[in-house]
């Protein structure tokens, strides 16, 4: 009988030590998405603004005090608390050519999930996409929505951004 009690001890003991992290609460994505908004003066999905919201399944530890938001490499950005110590990095569209080093950098590389925007009078649609090639400012490339979707070709217009010709 005494060897079932150590049994159950162990994993309710386990419970009290993990109870503080709990207890302290999570980070709210929402709130990172806004910091994330201000920084960049764009809403999600807009041109300059982040690519997606915080997937809404981490769960960050509250932040004692504000996190800092700071831009990392071209197309992204990181988000970081000192206390208690974590960091996620967040994918952005172009804002600048500034960001793009040059007219002969590679924009979008083959495999990477890009943005694509159709813009004409009275709508607009915004779609993710996978590049089937890599490419740089002005070139068309082909898209697909998924590996046996039909190709569509577009033009590349920012870091992880395309657009179809009018």
């Amino acid at each position: 009988m005494r060897l079932k009690f150590k049994l159950f001890a162990f994993p309710a003991c386990s419970l009290c030590f993990a109870a503080p992290i709990y207890a302290q609460g999570l980070q709210a994505t929402q709130a990172l998405d806004d910091l994330i908004a201000e920084f960049l003066g764009a809403r999600i999905g807009e041109f300059g603004g982040a690519v997606r919201p915080v997937d809404p399944r981490i769960r960050l530890a509250q932040c004692s005090g504000e996190p800092r938001v700071e831009r990392s490499r071209p197309g992204t950005l990181q988000v970081t608390c000192a206390a208690p110590l974590w960091r996620i990095t967040v994918p952005v569209g172009a804002t600048d050519a500034a960001e793009t080093k040059g007219p002969s950098a590679m924009l979008v590389m083959r495999g990477q999930s890009v943005t694509l925007r159709v813009q004409k009078s009275g709508f607009s649609v915004v779609r993710q996409m996978v590049a089937d090639k890599s490419g740089r400012l002005g070139d068309f490339i082909p898209l697909r929505a998924e590996r046996n979707s039909p190709v569509i070709f577009a033009r590349i217009d920012g870091v992880g951004s395309v657009s179809l010709p009018e």
